[in-house]
């Protein structure tokens, strides 16, 4: 056998003497066992990786463990949104927060995340987005691309950061069709998740996080979602900070409960200034099929609290439980 560089052999050096080699061989072995107790003192990794072994080169990991420590570059990550039936539309219409239809049907928000890793925490990122709408007429929309980078931004104990930082570019065929009927250039933000969880509790925080900057060509500009719901400007963000919080309790290995507010403060084109936007309370059940796949199905809608806003819209005289509506997201680490 082809033996390395760190393979370890005593060798025989023409000592004809036993005590002299045993000595050797003593003072050989408690060196040895002194380099490898300062590695541990000093904290150093891979200590058996720095030891000679047969066959081995030293300093090189098992090729098991290099794999582990080498995972393959490229990932992809899905967050599908199902925008579903409510009490103030008709049943193959979601409504908005408002009880008025929010678009042609029932309709899915897809988000797919293609990932390089450029480091063990940070990854180059490209988000797809699509939208299908599954009712009346079948419609698939090319929503647009976002790029930016992902990965874990800050970490703590028991707690962590994780999302994408990201913007449109201005390329007609990029943008997606609700972008480029907005005439919309850039719009620089975040899709981040907070977790904290403390150790050996049942209990747990999940935070959605989505501020964003929008730059446009075309302030006037509208997309026919925008005209459907009726807002016109007032449905066009300027700029927006959207805090989704909520809190979960684990009844099983596999199954939550969910209870959370969604807190935006918005400035829409057709604003004079920035305001409180809708505030809906969500509550549901999640389900986790693997560590990997998560599918949380809620029921979402306004509440008194935006009375205020459905009068300045001119849909004050919808009541707010006809904004109720039956939604599902799940998430998914493909690979």
């Amino acid at each position: 056998m082809a033996r390395g560089v760190g393979s370890f052999r005593l060798k025989n050096d023409g000592c004809r003497y036993p005590a002299p080699c045993l000595l050797k061989c003593v003072v050989l072995a408690m060196g040895c066992f002194v380099l490898v107790f300062a590695q541990i003192v000093r904290g150093e990794p891979n200590i058996a990786s720095e030891v000679a072994v047969e066959g081995q080169v030293k300093g090189e990991l098992p090729q098991d463990q290099a794999e582990k420590k080498k995972p393959f570059p490229i990932g992809m990550d899905l967050n599908a949104f199902f925008a579903g039936p409510g009490l103030g539309a008709p049943i193959e219409v979601a409504p908005d927060l408002n009880g008025l239809p929010s678009d042609t049907g029932l309709n899915f928000w897809n988000f797919i995340s293609v990932k390089y890793r450029m480091t063990e925490k940070i990854a180059l990122d490209v988000q797809f987005q699509n939208q299908v709408v599954v009712t009346n007429a079948w419609e698939y929309r090319h929503q647009g691309q976002l790029f930016g980078i992902s990965g874990e931004l800050l970490s703590g104990e028991n707690w962590e950061l994780t999302g994408a930082l990201n913007t449109v570019i201005p390329v007609p065929g990029l943008l997606g069709q609700i972008n480029q009927d907005r005439g919309l250039a850039l719009n620089p933000g975040a899709f981040a998740f907070f977790r904290y969880k403390p150790a050996d509790s049942r209990w747990s925080v999940f935070t959605l996080l989505t501020p964003r900057f929008f730059f446009y060509t075309d302030r006037e500009a509208l997309s026919e979602q925008d005209k459907i719901s009726e807002r016109g400007l007032d449905a066009k963000p300027e700029y927006q900070i959207q805090i989704n919080p909520t809190i979960n309790y684990l009844f099983t290995e596999k199954v939550g409960g969910r209870f959370g507010v969604t807190i935006d403060y918005s400035k829409m084109v057709g604003w004079s200034s920035m305001r409180r936007n809708y505030m809906p309370i969500e509550l549901g059940v999640t389900y986790d099929f693997t560590s990997d796949i998560q599918l949380y199905t809620y029921v979402w809608f306004s509440s008194p609290l935006d009375d205020g806003l459905r009068e300045e819209q001119d849909a004050g005289n919808v009541p707010w439980w006809r904004s109720t509506s039956i939604n599902l997201w799940l998430l998914a680490a493909l690979f």
